[in-house]
Order: structure tokens, then sequence, then C-alpha cells
């Protein structure tokens, strides 16, 4: 695991929390926390906190929002900083996730991409099987309706069941 920040595609930054990204000469209009007990930091970025249970992508509704403002602020041509507590499993969700939804890659691409710059990746079962779902949903949807549909949607669960 690489121990600071990586650019995973041009703009957005993955890593550990409790880190300092000017110090690591990072600079960001966004940062995307999914663990709050221990904030990257930037003096300059605004901060969205959307909490992830570890090893989880519960509640869903929080990883579809932070993918929803990733795609903003690059859409917008500002760089994003997203961070979990190691920068790995949730970090690496999320981040495959809108590289699924928004860039076209397949599951293994979006998770080979981040595993590339991180040397770490989605943990758990739970957190691949989000990253198939994504694809399937993505293959009939647009990447908007698809957030729509995570943001209305009970947990992982009720997703799967409407797959």
């Amino acid at each position: 695991m690489r121990e600071g920040p990586a650019e995973v595609v041009p703009g957005l930054y993955a890593g550990p929390g409790c880190v300092d990204l000017e110090e690591w000469g990072v600079d960001v209009s966004l940062i995307v926390t999914l663990d709050p007990t221990c904030p990257a930091e930037h003096p300059r970025a605004r901060r969205v906190v959307y909490p992830v249970r570890d090893m989880e992508v519960e509640p869903v509704r929080n990883v579809a929002m932070a993918m929803a403002s990733i795609a903003r602020e690059l859409e917008r041509g500002g760089k994003v900083y997203v961070h979990c507590y190691a920068g790995c499993g949730r970090t690496g969700t999320v981040v495959s996730g809108y590289l699924v939804l928004f860039k076209g890659m397949t599951p293994e691409e979006a998770v080979q991409a981040f595993e590339a710059v991180r040397g770490c990746g989605p943990e758990s079962e739970e957190q691949l099987m989000f990253l198939d779902l994504l694809h399937l949903m993505r293959k009939r949807m647009r990447p908007w309706d698809v957030i729509r549909e995570l943001a209305e949607s009970l947990g992982l669960g009720d997703l799967m069941g409407r797959a």
C-alpha cells in the first residue's frame, strides 16, 4: 500500500485520512471524506462527508453521493481527494465506482487502475459485488440515473433485488 495520496486519473486523488495534502504537494478543491474519524486537510479545499461503514458499501446513499460529488467537481474542472481511514477498501470502492459509472470502465479495469497507484483496493466481497452491480446498472441506464437509483435505494440487498 502506498503511504500517501496518489492520482488515479487526472484530477482525482485517493489515499488515507489524517494527512495534510499541502505537505504532500497535492492541491485539490474538494475533499470527499468517507471516514470522519481521521480527516485529510487542505486549507483551500471544501469538504463533504459521506460516512461509509468499514469493509462495506452501506449506506449505499452515501456511496452514491460521494460518486456524484466527484463527478460534479471534476466536470467543473476541480480536483478531488477521496479518503477513508487507510485509503483502500471504501476509497477504492467509491473511486472504482466512479470510474465504472462515469469513465465506462469495467469493474476489473477500475480496480486495477486504483490498485496500480495505491497498492490496495476494495477489500470485501460486498464491495466487489457492488462494483459488478454498478456495471450492470450502467449497461441499461445513464450514470446520473444510476446515482439517483442508488440514492433512493434501501441498501445493497434492495438494489440486488431490482437488478
